[in-house]
């Protein structure tokens, strides 16, 4: 219970602060098989709901990944930079895959994904979970014309799409 709170916590004051890619550092164990596709897991917030996220500056934090004992953090300008590919979500859709993403501290086959953001209706904190191999490839991370991150999965079921994503931590599984 402790972890979800320390994960909550950091993404909650960045959503506030800007929506600029401060998030958590901790993951959920929520002991779910990780083989299984689970749902999208989210907190409903006490008072009226998260402020709108402000846009991102291009010298912003556009995410915070970690893992492998290294930190990545890209400005919004840096990683309009990285390679990008289209795949079919709902739509042709353009993004850094996941891959790409987590190739910058580095994974393996057994990497499991964490990822940290708000859900469709911006009112929700969500994360998910999955094992990096199985979505690397086809699964995005967006820039919008705000300048948040939204994710977006051929492969993933669409209400486990999220967006404003602030974190992705890779644990080894």
């Amino acid at each position: 219970m402790s972890r979800r709170w320390l994960l909550t916590l950091p993404l909650a004051a960045a959503l506030v602060l800007g929506a600029c890619g401060d998030g958590g550092d901790d993951d959920d164990d929520a002991g779910s098989d990780e083989t299984a596709v689970p749902a999208a897991e989210t907190e409903t917030p006490s008072g009226p709901g998260l402020p709108t996220p402000t846009p991102v500056a291009d010298t912003g934090i556009a995410v915070t990944v970690i893992g492998n004992d290294h930190t990545y953090q890209p400005t919004l300008a840096e990683f309009r930079e990285l390679p990008t590919v289209e795949i079919d979500a709902g739509g042709p859709k353009t993004g850094v895959p996941l891959e790409v993403v987590a190739s910058q501290v580095g994974w393996s086959e057994s990497t499991v994904v964490t990822i940290q953001g708000l859900t469709a209706d911006l009112n929700r904190v969500a994360h998910i979970r999955y094992p990096l191999a199985d979505i690397a490839q086809n699964t995005i991370l967006a820039v919008d014309e705000q300048g948040h991150l939204n994710l977006y999965s051929s492969v993933l079921p669409e209400e486990d799409w999220l967006k404003v994503v602030v974190a992705v931590t890779l644990t080894e599984g």
